[in-house]
């Protein structure tokens, strides 16, 4: 790949970032102001930041929380936390030409 063809690549992803910042700017410029309800911010106002381990339900619900998100991230996006074992860079092959070659022409079917 050229030079040229680099810039034009990341020409294009420039302008393709700044469509989606300025469709998101009128999105949120289209939006109106949504008022808090008072029971809840005198609420969120009252509690701590963060759990209080003298309130033992709060603290372990807030365990129990952060165990489930870690649980979700590892199956929904399939983050490793160990590391990959040792054949994981190794291409695969399918063995399309062996497999093409034993079945002839007309591919088997």
């Amino acid at each position: 790949m050229t030079g040229v063809q680099v810039l034009l690549r990341m020409l294009l992803l420039t302008l393709a970032a700044a469509a989606c910042v300025e469709l998101t700017a009128v999105y949120v410029g289209s939006m109106r102001a949504v008022r808090p309800n008072p029971r809840r911010e005198a609420m969120l106002r009252v509690r701590a930041p963060g759990p209080d381990i003298g309130r033992i339900p709060e603290f372990i619900g807030e365990g129990i929380l952060f165990a489930l998100v870690t649980v979700a991230g590892r199956v929904v996006f399939r983050l490793r936390l160990s590391a990959p074992p040792g054949n994981e860079g190794k291409m695969l092959s399918l063995e399309l030409e062996r497999r093409a070659a034993e079945t002839g022409p007309g591919g088997g079917m």
